[in-house]
């Protein structure tokens, strides 16, 4: 029994400890780092990915026969830093590997001014590895399937997408099921000026889900 009470200190003094350590904690998250990880966030400069849901068979196949294709985007504000002092080369290169002419890719550049955007979608992959070979900062080169392939099914009963959504048939009347609200989006991060973040680069990142796409089984 004595043994007992003489333990009870040490006992009580390590929980003291502990709760010290997790309120320190919870101090230097919310006074230091958390702050820096909102200011990141907010020089983010982002381009939503695809992550519509599919609308599927009662075997989980799309109807859409998704064929698997490549996107690339720029973020100027990057590409403009690391190709300081050979831009007009670093565009030629870029320019050949889309097999874009330089004129074009230019006119793109200043339409875009700081904002991201994307240079082409629906490449293959080959294609999109002459790209990703070059290495040039601020292009990545991303996987967005093809939504609709040559064997797609039902055509009448599924519909069709735009860049506003849903356009006819279940992609219309299930639009904002299938969409959802957040998701994955490329981030680039930079400071208040445009310059990239040395070490973050251009990453996905998830927005808040707050209601996830859905997958439709319209022949469960």
């Amino acid at each position: 029994m004595e043994r007992l009470r003489r333990r009870i200190p040490w006992v009580l003094a390590g929980f003291l400890l502990l709760w010290s350590l997790l309120g320190w904690r919870t101090w230097y998250w919310q006074s230091g780092v958390a702050p820096l990880v909102r200011a990141v966030h907010q020089h983010a400069l982002t381009l939503p990915l695809q992550s519509r849901g599919w609308i599927r068979d009662r075997n989980g196949v799309p109807l859409t026969d998704p064929r698997p294709a490549w996107a690339v985007a720029l973020f100027p504000a990057h590409f403009r830093a690391g190709a300081a002092g050979a831009g007009t080369a670093a565009e030629a290169r870029l320019a050949g590997a889309l097999g874009m002419p330089p004129a074009r890719l230019s006119q793109l550049l200043r339409a875009a001014g700081e904002s991201p955007t994307w240079l082409v979608r629906g490449l293959s992959a080959a294609e999109a590895r002459r790209v990703a070979d070059l290495g040039l900062p601020g292009v990545a080169v991303v996987e967005q399937p093809e939504r609709y392939g040559p064997r797609a099914l039902a055509r009448h009963l599924v519909g069709y997408v735009n860049l506003s959504g849903g356009v006819q048939g279940l992609e219309a009347a299930f639009d904002a099921e299938l969409r959802g609200e957040g998701g994955l989006h490329l981030a680039g991060y930079g400071t208040g000026r445009g310059a990239p973040f040395q070490g973050l680069g251009i990453r996905p990142v998830t927005v808040t889900l707050e209601k996830p796409p859905w997958d439709l089984y319209p022949s469960s």
